[in-house]
Formats: C-alpha cells, sequence, structure tokens
C-alpha cells in the first residue's frame, strides 16, 4: 500500500509539471499569436496607398488556406489580381508588408512538398515560385480570419 502511494504521488507531481509546462507553452504561444494577429488582420484593413485591396488579401488568404500543403502558386494569384504586371505589383505590395511571402522551390525546404511547386505547361512540368503564409503562426491567424465575401477578381488598386 505504501509503494502505491508513493506511486500516485509521483505520478500526481508529474501530472502537476506537465500541465505546468503546457500552460507556459500555451501562454508563450499566445504571446506569438498577439503580436501576429494585428499584422494578419492589417492586411483586410490596407490604407489607399497599400497597393493592395481588402478583397485581393481575403482572395490570398483563401487561396493559400483553401488545402495542404498552404502554398498556391504565384501566377494563379499574379491572375486573381489582374495579370501582368499589375498583379504582380499586387503581390509584392503584400510580400513587402509581410502578408504573405513568396518561396522559389528548394530541395532544402522539407515543410512544402515539390508538387506544391509544380505548373504545367502542356506536357512540360515547371517548378515555380509559391505563395505562402510568411509563418506558422501567420498561417494560423489566416485561418482565425473572417474574409470579406468574395467578389469578382479586383484589378490592381489605381490601374
Amino acid at each position: 500500500m505504501v509503494i502505491y502511494k508513493m506511486q500516485l504521488s509521483a505520478a500526481l507531481t508529474l501530472r502537476g509539471i506537465v500541465a505546468n509546462e503546457v500552460s507556459h507553452v500555451h501562454a508563450a504561444l499566445q504571446d506569438t499569436l498577439g503580436t501576429v494577429r494585428p499584422s494578419v488582420q492589417r492586411g483586410l484593413e490596407p490604407k489607399s496607398e497599400a497597393g493592395w485591396t481588402a478583397q485581393q488579401y481575403a482572395a490570398a488568404v483563401r487561396a493559400i488556406t483553401a488545402s495542404p500543403p498552404y502554398a498556391v502558386l504565384d501566377s494563379v494569384l499574379v491572375a486573381q489580381f489582374g495579370g501582368g504586371s499589375a498583379g504582380r505589383e499586387v503581390l509584392q505590395a503584400m510580400v513587402r508588408e509581410d502578408l504573405v511571402a513568396c518561396r522559389p522551390y528548394s530541395d532544402w525546404a522539407r515543410d512544402l512538398p515539390e508538387e506544391a511547386f509544380c505548373a504545367s505547361d502542356g506536357p512540360v512540368l515547371m517548378l515555380e515560385d509559391v505563395v505562402t503564409a510568411p509563418t506558422p503562426a501567420h498561417l494560423y491567424c489566416m485561418r482565425e480570419l473572417t474574409l470579406p465575401d468574395p467578389t469578382p477578381p479586383v484589378a490592381s488598386v489605381g490601374h
């Protein structure tokens, strides 16, 4: 009986330590998300000179969060933003503000499968840059966002 009480006491002590560690991890995660959330939300409230609209940012978030691997081909978003240099300017404005990230293919990347970078041009497969959330915390916050209803694709701001 004494051994049982000692084992029970040790188990309860360990359980308390684990619970304490989990609460510290949870607090750290909340601190991190608390600093990222406002920047993700800022994408839906662009200033007039920002270079993108709330609808364009919402379209990017929808495309990124639509399904794993949480990446969309660069060319797809550029086309959604009006195509050509105007669409590219919109995407670059979002990248400059750290709302999204452009990533080229790399053999070193382990978080995205090679297929995420593949664009088909007829029988030829080409590796293309993808657009992702800047960090996993950004992705988490993007998935929490309440997005405006989608509207038809909007050309670039001021064009």
